[in-house]
């Protein structure tokens, strides 16, 4: 059994909390590129918990995919703004 990655940690240790209302996430990497480690734990994160990604560096979904992504985020060293949906969009 290998180690585990970082998004299933972050999955692991979130809160079970339930909100209807959608949340945006968006990060930027100002000096560097991340790691390519980060979009493999990105991808693992929308496939457990949904969401979507809006842009290259935008992502909306449930608060606790949300909370997921801005800590992976911030994990690889982003600068991370979550926002609180309020209203339907398409």
């Amino acid at each position: 059994m290998g180690r585990k990655s970082v998004a299933k940690k972050i999955i692991e240790g979130l809160k079970d909390e339930q909100e209807e209302a959608d949340w945006i996430v968006c990060y930027d990497f100002r000096d560097e590129r991340p790691v390519g480690r980060f979009y493999h734990n990105l991808q693992e994160i929308l496939v457990a918990l949904g969401g979507e990604m809006i842009q290259y560096s935008v992502f909306c979904g449930p608060m606790r995919a949300s909370s997921a992504v801005k800590e992976l985020a911030e994990y690889y060293g982003a600068m991370v703004s979550m926002f609180r949906v309020d209203g339907d969009f398409d």
